[in-house]
């Protein structure tokens, strides 16, 4: 595993497990269940903006460039529970493989002029995240996100 602290392996089941197609509905369909999960958990306005932007990102980058564009009606699976005051999120996908913990730090650009958009997505998600863990099993890549719910 790599990452800033090994992200935390579910004890029983997942509470949650979605086969999302890699589709923009899908982070819609996301976003509600786990708001759901998350509620009786009370977490704070924060955390539920974290994971807002985390899963956004995780999302759109699984539609936009985890699987070559011959592959059809791609999917992803999404796994969720909580852990004492952390959701943790795993991402499988059969997808090309990427290693998103890798990818350095961007560089801010030195003026506004030399702003130029993307590239920040992983960044955000090393910002939000309390521990990152990827791995490549087989043929699919599984990604593992632990958010504070405080």
């Amino acid at each position: 595993m790599t990452g800033r602290a090994e992200a935390v392996a579910p004890a029983t089941p997942a509470a949650l497990v979605l086969s999302l197609l890699c589709e923009l509905a899908s982070c819609a369909v996301a976003h509600e269940a786990l708001h759901a999960l998350l509620a009786p958990h009370q977490p704070s306005a924060r955390a539920m903006f974290g994971l807002d932007v985390v899963l956004e990102e995780l999302l759109m980058n699984q539609i936009l460039h985890a699987h070559p564009p011959e592959v059809e009606r791609a999917t992803v699976q999404l796994q969720a529970w909580v852990v004492h005051d952390a959701l943790v999120l795993r991402l499988t996908d059969r997808g090309i493989a990427f290693d998103p913990l890798a990818r350095p730090t961007p560089v801010a650009p030195a003026t506004l002029d030399e702003a130029r958009p993307g590239g920040w997505g992983i960044h955000l998600l090393r910002r939000y995240a309390r521990a990152l863990a990827y791995e490549r099993v087989g043929e699919a890549n599984q990604l593992t996100v632990e958010l504070a719910l405080r």
